[in-house]
């Protein structure tokens, strides 16, 4: 995972049902991130919560 001040090795993990997604992101010295969202077209829409996220939106688009 990038950002504009650091980037960040995760090892992701989760299910996939369509369209509902659930991923869980860990990355060393960090608390588990999980993300939940659903596929629609070419996106996948849904929120981050934990470690210091708290229902942030997220849109991840297919390039």
């Amino acid at each position: 995972m990038t950002s504009v001040n650091a980037s960040v090795a995760l090892v992701v993990s989760g299910t996939y049902a369509d369209p509902s997604v659930a991923l869980t992101m860990v990355a060393q010295g960090y608390q588990p991130l999980n993300f939940t969202g659903t596929r629609a077209g070419g996106q996948i829409s849904g929120t981050l919560n934990g470690s210091g996220f708290n229902s942030v939106p997220i849109t991840l688009y297919k390039n």
